[in-house]
């Protein structure tokens, strides 16, 4: 027999498989970061970069081919077994390059590197050197072009908070490839997020890079009163965002919003110098409020310009239904198990006098 607390448990084993991503950012990092003890990095540094932020960067025409050698190291007093893939690269949260899993989808720039190593098995402290070659096909468009070198670890067995966990790890390290010709750095602002209900206050900003280049920028979120009086200004530290995604950038206030009408207001600066700003109106209503909606650009604003963008950014208690249908729900749930419990009542047999 099963007990509801075993099956419990497996449910949560099951729904509880984490993965680890000790990832490089971007340019990334490309070593192990806390109790990952594996790594990849280039046989030699990029120019201008440290050697603890080492990532791969090549310029090629479209056609082109270049060679090229990564290094895995187990920095492990055990053996390791590991995987080694071309992973689409992708944007982190707050900006820096991270990875798509195996089967992620993508630009396809993934498949412009190639190797014949698809395992690597290291004895402790060994390393080893994997050449690799990247292809550039003969239609590629301008501009940075991101993937990289995956290693993956076997699962591992794990918990937390006494819940079994399944733990992945994975390191990855960039390659970057420039394809010459025009290049824009071009962000535009999304949408913009208020949360305040678990304890933290933060606003997280929704960042696309339209343009063809890895971009950063700086900058600040402003939130005024509705009578533009200061209340919050935050700075921004952009990391890369990759050409053709989007991110979200997470500004922690340093307190709650009060209830009451404000303005929040995005201002970013390019690394290319170029400005963007974009605008939300913000109703609070309760300190537990986590609502978000979409900017508006105005049309015709120039990529030099300020984009002005106004939306109404409000609680979820101004969406009633919400509340009923989660009543509705734990209604019914209650009446399933009351009627179950009945079933069950009536074909106990009924114990008599002794």
């Amino acid at each position: 027999m099963t007990s509801a607390g075993g099956s419990g448990l497996r449910w949560a084993t099951l729904l509880g498989f984490l993965v680890v991503l000790a990832l490089s950012s971007a340019p990334p990092n490309a070593n192990a970061q806390g109790p990952v003890s594996f790594g990849i990095r280039p046989v030699r540094s990029a120019p201008d970069t440290a050697p603890d932020r080492s990532y791969f960067t090549v310029t090629l025409e479209p056609g082109a081919q270049a060679n090229d050698v990564a290094v895995v190291v187990n920095g492990s007093n055990d053996r390791v077994n590991l995987i080694l893939y071309a992973a689409e690269g992708i944007t982190a949260i707050n900006g820096s390059v991270a990875f798509a899993g195996a089967d992620g989808g993508g630009s396809g720039t993934r498949d412009w590197l190639s190797t014949s190593v698809s395992e690597v098995s290291l004895a402790p402290r060994e390393s080893t050197q994997v050449p690799f070659t990247i292809s550039v096909p003969s239609d590629a468009l301008p501009g940075d072009h991101v993937a990289g070198w995956v290693v993956e670890g076997p699962p591992k067995a794990g918990s937390s908070e006494g819940v079994a966990l399944t733990v992945l790890e994975r390191v990855g390290v960039a390659v970057v490839i420039r394809v010459p010709g025009p290049v824009q750095e071009q962000l535009i602002v999304g949408t913009m997020c208020l949360n305040q209900e678990s304890g933290s206050h933060y606003v997280e900003i929704t960042v696309g890079n339209a343009g063809n280049v890895l971009t950063t920028a700086e900058g600040s979120l402003r939130i005024d009163t509705e009578g533009q009086e200061p209340v919050f200004d935050v700075p921004i530290e952009l990391g890369s965002i990759v050409p053709g995604d989007t991110t979200l950038y997470r500004a922690d206030l340093p307190a709650a919003l009060l209830d009451g009408d404000y303005l929040a207001t995005t201002a970013l600066q390019q690394a290319d110098g170029r400005n963007l700003q974009a605008s939300t109106s913000v109703n609070v209503v309760g300190l537990n409020m986590n609502g978000c909606l979409p900017f508006r650009e105005v049309e015709g604003a120039g990529p030099d310009a300020p984009v002005q963008a106004i939306t109404n950014l409000v609680s979820d208690s101004d969406f009633p239904w919400i509340t009923s249908g989660l009543i509705a729900l734990i209604l019914l749930l209650i009446a399933l198990l009351v009627a179950r419990e009945i079933r069950e009542r009536r074909g106990r047999p009924t114990a008599g006098p002794s």
